[in-house]
Formats: C-alpha cells, structure tokens, sequence
C-alpha cells in the first residue's frame, strides 16, 4: 500500500468530527440506556489534554474493550484502533455500525502488529490522533480475565518511532457480557516512549514494563448477580 492510499484509509477511519462526537454520546447513550451497563471509570485526570498519544488497553477478552476505551476517553483527538480486516469488517451489520462511528482503520493479519499495522498506526499519530491499541495483540478470547498476556515489542516500536507517550487503560468485567453488567475502566498515568535507537531487547524490555504497569492497574472483576440473572447474555457475542 502506498503512502498515499495509507493516508487515504487513516483519513475515512478518522472520520468527521461530527462523527466522534456521535461515537462518544451514542455509545454512552447504547451501552448504559440500552444494555444497562453499569460503566465505572477510574482515572479519567491522567488523561493529558489534546495530546496525542498511544492508548493501551488490556487485557483484551471481547469486542466490547473497544468502546470501552472510546468511552472513557475525550471526543477529541480522535481515538482511531487498528482492527483486523478480515475478523471486524467482514458482516454488513459490522461494517454499517463502523462507518457510522468510525475510529476503526482496517489492517490486515488479525489485528496483530505487523508492517501494515505499524505504518497505519505511524499515520495515525502523525495526524495528531490517539491510536488504540491491544498491546498482548489481537483478542485472546480464551485467556483468563484477570492478568495482562505478553506484550508484542511493536507496541514500543511505535511508541519509539512516533515520539509519543502511552496511555495504559485497564479493562475488567468485559469478558461475559449480559444485560446490567458492570464494566471497569482504571487509566494510569502516561507512559514515556522508549529512547531513540533502542534495539529489540530495549524495546522488549519497555514492552514488559508496560505490562507490568497494566496489571498493577487492573480493577477488580465485577461480583456476580445475587440473584443469578444474567438477561441478554447474547452481547458477549454481538460483534463475534
């Protein structure tokens, strides 16, 4: 893919401003009118205005991390993720709810942080955006909810080549979703990028420091119901 066509598919993923407001309100508005998610979150001051960043989330169990992190954070710069072409576009009903919110740019490999991923996540940040991403890369469905996995040492490289700091975002509470569940989203402080020139084992090393940070942050998992009721338990698979 060329520079340009690069910055072609950031620019549709990006979206118009309008667009992130609409994303921002109608996933609060969906997720706690609708659905009755109780949605706690943590941390919101750490937050640096107007900055552009790198925000990692974890551990990444379920479509709904995702709205998770667009929820907590601010409208503006836009927070656009890398979503895996063939797992995330690939049903009308996902592609409509895409092109209405926007924030998802298409790669290619499962989401996983290869050549396409890197330079479409470069462009992102070049253009003043936030860039989500799932640092133990793509969604590990069948891992405990509880701890972060490993965390691929292209989400340092980026930080690296970029200049620009990470975010880290705890998830719990999103591997089982039903009706009225309780989701929690705990935001730490800004991470600093990994110096200029760092080779892979500098690299490595500041990914493993960036998991650690993210299990240190982990909230506790949600209580079960009392009562045992658990209504609309198909949400865990919406976005499947």
């Amino acid at each position: 893919m060329s520079r340009v066509e690069r910055a072609a598919k950031v620019r549709k993923a990006t979206g118009a401003p309008w667009q992130a407001r609409v994303a921002h309100a109608g996933i609060g508005a969906i997720g706690r009118g609708v659905f009755r998610f109780r949605i706690e979150i943590e941390g919101r001051e750490n937050i640096p205005a107007g900055e552009s960043l790198l925000v990692a989330g974890g551990p990444h169990r379920n479509w709904m991390d995702a709205f998770l992190l667009l929820a907590a954070l601010p409208a503006e710069p836009r927070l656009v993720f890398l979503a895996s072409r063939q797992g995330l576009f690939n049903t009308r009903f996902k592609r409509a709810v895409l092109a209405l919110f926007a924030g998802f740019a298409p790669v290619e490999n499962g989401g996983t942080l290869n050549r396409d991923a890197l330079e479409t996540g470069l462009e992102v940040l070049e253009r003043g955006g936030r860039l989500g991403i799932f640092p133990e890369g793509g969604l590990h469905i069948d891992e405990p909810p509880g701890s972060i996995g490993s965390v691929q040492r292209g989400v340092a490289f980026l930080a690296m080549e970029s200049g620009r700091r990470t975010l880290p975002v705890a998830i719990a509470g999103a591997t089982a979703l039903w009706r009225g569940k309780t989701l929690r989203v705990r935001i730490g402080p800004p991470i600093a990028p990994p110096p200029p020139g760092s080779g892979k084992a500098q690299q490595q090393a500041w990914a493993d420091g960036l998991r650690d940070t993210l299990n240190r942050l982990l909230p506790p998992e949600p209580p079960l119901p009392v009562d045992g009721r658990m209504p609309w338990k198909w949400l865990t698979t919406l976005f499947a």
